[in-house]
């Protein structure tokens, strides 16, 4: 679990280490971002967060990755539009029982 981004995001659900705080507020317990049972946990919470807040699959998808507060002032950026269709395609295809790629 020492997979980590250039921006700093740790593990397999890429979180970032202040999100990983705030959302141990949201687990109830401090959460380590470099135990995969954690990263999991900080990345759900995340995602359910976002889709409260977000209303829709590629806002939540495109807030997990640019940030909810970028998404809100900007829209998606280029870099991330491209990012939430791929997402989506993959899940179209993990959900028709086909391989990801």
């Amino acid at each position: 679990m020492d997979r980590r981004s250039d921006a700093g995001a740790i593990g397999a659900m890429q979180v970032l280490p202040s999100t990983g705080a705030w959302m141990s507020l949201y687990a109830g317990h401090r959460l380590h971002l470099h135990r995969l049972a954690d990263n999991a946990v900080a990345g759900v919470q995340l995602l359910r967060f976002l889709g409260e807040e977000t209303g829709s699959p590629r806002h939540l998808v495109g807030a997990y990755y640019q940030g909810l507060g970028a998404v809100r002032s900007d829209g998606l950026y280029g870099d991330t539009k491209d990012y939430v269709a791929n997402v989506l395609a993959i899940k179209s295809r993990l959900e028709a029982g086909r391989p990801p790629a």
